[in-house]
């Protein structure tokens, strides 16, 4: 699936699609179909954005647990999700997020061809 087609598929997801004749959506000159896809572009980038944490909390998730079985032993009070957040933030702060933003752009673009 190229970016066309994945931005068609969000347009027709997250929009009143049905209602539209699907020659609207092609007519970029069409004022609500520039809308729609612009509010497809920002959902694209936000679950690129999104996935780069995803992608390393679920590829770190050991050292993430044990990181949080520390944190917890630390403090009692600290809840066991309360602990898991604290443990994420922590490794991601001190990770190269670039790598996971490169690493979660090719996984995108792998997806959508």
């Amino acid at each position: 699936m190229d970016d066309e087609a994945a931005k068609e598929a969000l347009v027709k997801k997250f929009t009143n699609y049905r209602y539209h004749k699907r020659d609207v959506l092609t007519d970029s000159t069409d004022e609500k179909t520039r809308e729609y896809l612009a509010a497809a572009d920002a959902l694209v980038d936000l679950k690129k954005a999104q996935s780069a944490k995803e992608l390393f909390r679920s590829n770190m998730h050991a050292q993430i647990v044990s990181l949080r079985d520390e944190l917890k032993a630390e403090d009692s009070k600290l809840s066991t999700i309360g602990a898991y957040q604290m443990a994420t933030r922590i490794l991601w702060d001190e990770t190269d997020q670039s790598l996971w933003e490169e690493q979660a752009e090719a996984n995108y673009r792998d997806i959508h061809q």
